[in-house]
């Protein structure tokens, strides 16, 4: 039996599949057991590590591909509210509506004045939009749709932003850096660690810098390392002790939502 908002289920389903390539990509350019790690001496007692990776030249598709989850995942909210007009109406509403989609507003006056409230639409839905959108209060710990107004004013603004192509991947990033420091020899001892910003897409590689007392002239640094790659655009900060990958799927999941939201409504209708 075929679901009443098949085509926003559908687009779900392709967001996935171009964040799977996305991710097919990062591990293309950088590749897990595909690097060496160099070390350097930048100043008298002090070091830094970077990461030389074997990736293939040319230009890469991140950017692309992250466009395109997210523009599947805004076009799945739209066909939402287009399909609901539809059932409500009996048939696909007209040309002129092509203002109908999925409000996403900073304003309560911007809500009030939405495509939806020209059209037959669910009072249920409207109501609940309300209450989920940009400028809606914060609600309270345990309620379902905590957060759900930041995610979805996230959502739309990187849709936005890639449509002017105005969407950039920013960095490649050490994620997780594990190391340890060989055998430094008598007398030698490491004074500190700092991570750096790196960013491994622009050929900014050098992640940690550190110090080391005691080292005599032929000192040379041994270590064991483990690095694992993330990306990041401006637009979606990371939660301290997540990855990007994370905060993706926190979208994906966010727009089934939505959707489910839709069909529970219209299953109290009847439908």
């Amino acid at each position: 039996m075929a679901r009443l908002f098949e085509d926003s289920w559908k687009r779900i389903d392709r967001s996935r599949v171009h964040a799977e390539a996305l991710w097919n990509e990062v591990g293309r350019l950088f590749p897990k057991d595909g690097y060496t790690v160099r070390a350097e001496q930048e100043s008298e007692g002090t070091w830094t590590l970077s990461a030389v990776f074997n990736s293939p030249t040319g230009d890469n598709c991140i950017a692309f591909e992250l466009g395109e989850f997210f523009y599947q995942l805004r076009a799945a909210l739209d066909a939402a509210v287009w399909k609901a007009v539809w059932i409500l109406d009996g048939s696909e509403p007209p040309a002129k509506a092509n203002r109908l989609e999925f409000p996403i507003y900073a304003t309560q006056q911007q809500f009030d004045a939405a495509a939806i409230h020209k059209f037959n639409f669910p009072q249920e839905l409207r109501e609940w939009l309300s209450a989920v959108q940009p400028y809606s209060a914060d609600k309270p710990v345990g309620d379902p749709d905590l957060g759900l107004n930041v995610t979805l004013e996230r959502l739309h603004n990187c849709a936005r932003k890639d449509r002017h192509r105005r969407l950039h991947v920013f960095a490649c990033v050490g994620e997780a850096v594990a190391f340890d420091f060989l055998p430094l020899g008598p007398g030698c001892s490491v004074t500190f660690v700092q991570p750096l910003e790196a960013d491994f897409l622009k050929g900014k590689n050098v992640f940690l810098r550190f110090g080391v007392a005691g080292a005599g002239p032929d000192f040379k640094i041994k270590l064991a390392t483990d690095l694992k790659v993330d990306i990041a655009i401006e637009d979606i900060p990371v939660w301290p002790g997540s990855t990007f990958g994370e905060e993706l799927r926190r979208f994906g999941l966010a727009t089934e939502y939505v959707i489910n939201r839709f069909d529970l409504a219209f299953t109290r209708l009847g439908y």
